[in-house]
């Protein structure tokens, strides 16, 4: 009995643990950071979120960036998009795993800036944030998923 609970014990950390990541998303070659995973499906799914909070347009090309927290001073790595006429930018904060980057699927928020062409996702003391030089025009949607 002793060996059964372990063994079910074991198997339930595993599980916990595979639901952490989703695919990889893309990999870092010495710092640069590359997207392996095809945008396709990902066009799809941030399209939706766009379109169920009433913003018009679709993302365009996916980049992985590193930021640092002003507050914290900790480095974070995410996945951003942007229109095609920067009106609007979203991103989501990424789990970097053996120089693999990842979804975080126990906490996955998106981020959108929109408003003006200058607006940008940030990360400050942990939450996200929009940082403009228009900051009347400039609003924020998170959306949880």
């Amino acid at each position: 009995m002793k060996y059964l609970v372990s063994i079910v014990f074991c198997l339930f950390l595993l599980s916990c643990n595979k639901t952490l990541y989703s695919n990889p998303i893309g990999i870092d070659i010495y710092n640069a950071h590359q997207i392996t995973v095809d945008t396709t499906a990902l066009k799809t799914e941030w399209n939706a979120i766009l379109k169920e909070n009433k913003l018009k347009g679709d993302v365009s090309q996916f980049m992985i960036k590193t930021g640092i927290d002003e507050r914290t001073e900790k480095k974070y790595y995410y996945l951003i998009s942007s229109s095609w006429d920067n009106e609007f930018k979203m991103a989501t904060k990424l789990i970097k795993h053996n120089k693999k980057f990842y979804l975080n699927t126990q906490e996955l928020i998106y981020i959108i800036c929109h408003g003006c062409s200058t607006s940008y996702p940030i990360i400050y003391n942990n939450y996200w944030d929009c940082e403009s030089r228009d900051m009347i025009k400039c609003k924020k949607i998170e959306v949880l998923k």
